[in-house]
């Protein structure tokens, strides 16, 4: 009966974290939809941002444990949109460098200041 009982509580945890997160990521969606981007477009921004010159898409991809093809995508979306360029690193090479613009730098800049402010809310 004990064992029943914990094990029903373990669910009701994981059940109850599971809702958490989903209710952060929408309020995460719902405030950057104001900019025209995406959570995991935000998250490629920052990435990118804290890696500097070493940013390429494999480093993103690992870092942010997605697969390349699925990194490739996002930074084609990410420089169409202007918010980041990627340099080819040797003239033959598949290898593209990561940079942001200046617009991806300020949107960067503008999700740091938020970030802060949600942590020093909730803290």
């Amino acid at each position: 009966m004990a064992k029943e009982n914990i094990s029903k509580t373990n669910f009701d945890l994981w059940n109850l974290i599971g809702k958490v997160r989903h209710q952060i990521f929408l309020a995460r969606q719902k405030e950057l939809s104001e900019h025209n981007i995406a959570v995991r477009q935000a998250y490629v921004l920052r990435t990118i941002n804290d890696l500097g010159p070493k940013a390429t898409i494999y480093e993103v991809a690992r870092i942010i444990e997605r697969k390349v093809p699925v990194v490739s995508r996002q930074t084609a979306d990410l420089e169409r949109d202007g918010l980041i360029v990627r340099i080819k690193d040797k003239p033959k090479s598949n290898l593209f460098r990561l940079e942001l613009t200046s617009k991806g730098l300020e949107m960067v800049k503008s999700q740091i200041v938020v970030n802060y402010l949600i942590l020093y809310l909730y803290s």
